[in-house]
Formats: C-alpha cells, structure tokens, sequence
C-alpha cells in the first residue's frame, strides 16, 4: 500500500523540477514563515531526538547481544560444571554401590562361616555327649569290674586262708 501526500496540503510538487515541496507550502494561502520555521525547527529536534534515540537503541541492542553472549557462555560454563558434578555423582554412586555389594557378600560370607561354626560346635557338644555316655558307661563297667574283682580277691584271700588253715 502505497502513501501519497494530500495535494490540498502540499500543491501540485511536480510543477517545479527546481523548487523544493516545502517551497510550494510556504507559499500556501495562509501559510505564515515564522510558523513554518518554528515548524521545521521541531521536526529538526524531532529528527535529532530519533537519531539519539535510535543510537540508544543501537547501544542497548550492543549492550543486550553482548549480555546475551556472557549469559550464554555462563550457562555454558554452569552447564560443564552441572554435568561434571553429575558425573562425580554417578561415579561415587557406582563406587558406593559396589562397596555395598562387596560389604553384601562379606555379611553373607562371614554368615555362612558362622553357621558352619555354629554346626562345628553342635557337632563337638554332641561328640562330647556321647563321649561324657560311653566314658559314664565304662566308669560303671570299671566300678562293676573292680567290685567282682575286689569280691574275686576277698574270696581267694579266704580261700587261702581256709587252705592255709587246712594245712595247718
């Protein structure tokens, strides 16, 4: 969409290769010259405004491109960190599990020795046992064996006498 200026405003600007539009509206009915300067006197400012405002605007887009770079290489930088920090993790994790496990299977090892102890020392209580029944049972055998023996000897001792008192 095209613009085109009002020509009510402005006159015929293709009348005069030479002459200037401003010209033309200067010389407008009821167009004074010191409104008109006034006039492009504020569009001067304006224009100096919009020059001033638009190199603010080019320093703060400077500014922000160059924020923006120093927050990405920020993040970059938290980013390598994050992730080495999570790789120390997972690594102390895998360590801590592996001595867990190793911790693990010395509990089970160290169990299954107590067991086989526990075993040992109910299978020595038993032999004990038996041992303490046989040895009671050969005490009596003895004591039985010393009484018939002692019974033998008294009766031999009174048959010897009986002998020696029949020899007599």
């Amino acid at each position: 969409m095209s613009r085109e200026l009002n020509k009510e405003l402005f006159g015929d600007l293709d009348h005069g290769q030479n002459q200037k539009p401003w010209e033309a509206a200067i010389q407008a009915p009821g167009v004074k010259l010191e409104d008109f300067r006034g006039l492009v006197h504020q569009v001067e400012v304006l224009a100096r405004r919009l020059k001033e405002h638009e190199t603010q605007q080019e320093n703060a887009r400077t500014r922000t491109h160059e924020m923006i770079g120093a927050l990405k290489s920020r993040v970059e930088r938290v980013g390598s960190a994050l992730q080495a920090k999570d790789e120390t993790a997972k690594n102390s994790a895998h360590e801590l599990l592996a001595k867990m496990a190793m911790l693990n299977a010395k509990v089970t090892e160290r169990s299954l020795h107590e067991t086989k102890v526990e075993e040992m020392v109910d299978r020595y209580s038993q032999t004990v046992r038996q041992f303490e029944v046989k040895l009671s049972q050969l005490t009596k055998l003895i004591n039985d064996q010393e009484l018939k023996l002692a019974a033998s000897k008294s009766a031999l001792h009174e048959a010897l006498r009986e002998l020696a008192r029949i020899k007599k």
